[in-house]
């Protein structure tokens, strides 16, 4: 059964105090992407719909993935490392 997390995700507001902070001090990159340190390389990212498999695919040696094929609509993400 999925937590709330998974099911509405989170807001700057939904963290606490220290974790905020954290936030803060993320160094972003111009384009606002999360500092690369956040991401995993070589993972395995699976896209599903109603618990429905309906893409998959590999992070790059940089960690950056996407699924250009998609209609909007809301997804479950599954990352494996």
């Amino acid at each position: 059964m999925p937590v709330k997390f998974q099911r509405e995700g989170i807001t700057y507001n939904d963290l606490s105090e220290e974790e905020k902070e954290e936030w803060d001090a993320l160094e972003w990159s111009e384009d606002g992407q999360i500092p690369n340190r956040d991401r995993i390389a070589n993972a395995k990212v699976t896209v599903l719909t109603a618990g429905k498999k309906i893409a998959e695919q590999q992070t790059g040696d940089d960690g950056k993935f996407s699924f250009d094929q998609l209609k909007a609509a809301n997804y479950e993400i599954q990352v494996r490392v």
